[in-house]
C-alpha cells in the first residue's frame, strides 16, 4: 500500500496541472483525425476503383466488337490528375494499372484511319493481348471494393 501511495503522490502533479487536459484533447484530436482520414481515403479509393472497373468493362466491350474505336481513359486520367494514385499500393495495384493504361494509350495511337482490324495482323494481335490483359486485371481480387473496417483488421 505504501508503494501505491508513493506512485500516486508522484503522479498527482501531472493530473492536477493545467496542461494535462489540453494535451489529452490534442492527442484525441489527432487520433480522430487519423481515423477520419483513413475512412475518407478508403471511400475515395473505392470510388476510383469502381470508375476504373467500369472503364475496363467499356474497353472490353469495344475490343470484343472488333470495332476500330478509341478506348476510354478518362477515369484513369482523372485519378492521375487528382493525386489519387497515392491511395494505391505501388507493386500490386499501381504497376498493373499503369501498364494496362499505357497499352491502351498505345492502342489509341495505333488506330490507323481507313484500315480494318481484320486486315492488319499486328494490330489484331496487340488488340487480343490488350483484351486478355484487361480481362485478367478486371478479375483481380484487389479491384473488389473493400469496406473501411477491413483495413483495420
Amino acid at each position: 500500500m505504501c508503494i501505491y501511495a508513493t506512485i500516486m503522490s508522484t503522479l498527482a502533479p501531472i493530473y492536477e496541472s493545467s496542461a494535462f487536459g489540453p494535451f489529452i484533447g490534442v492527442f484525441f484530436g489527432f487520433v480522430f483525425n487519423y481515423i477520419y482520414q483513413s475512412y475518407k481515403n478508403n471511400q475515395d479509393k473505392n470510388k476510383y476503383i469502381s470508375m476504373i472497373k467500369s472503364e475496363f468493362g467499356i474497353c472490353i466491350c469495344i475490343l470484343e466488337e472488333d470495332a476500330m474505336k478509341v478506348l476510354p481513359r478518362d477515369h484513369w486520367i482523372s485519378a492521375v490528375n487528382s493525386g489519387a494514385l497515392k491511395l494505391f499500393d505501388v507493386k500490386s495495384e499501381l504497376e498493373p494499372l499503369t501498364t494496362v493504361y499505357n497499352t491502351i494509350g498505345e492502342h489509341n495511337n495505333d488506330i490507323p484511319t481507313g484500315l480494318l482490324w481484320k486486315d492488319d495482323l499486328q494490330l489484331k494481335e496487340k488488340r487480343d493481348l490488350l483484351l486478355l490483359e484487361l480481362k485478367k486485371l478486371k478479375s483481380e481480387k484487389w479491384l473488389d471494393a473493400k469496406s473501411w473496417w477491413q483495413f483495420w483488421r
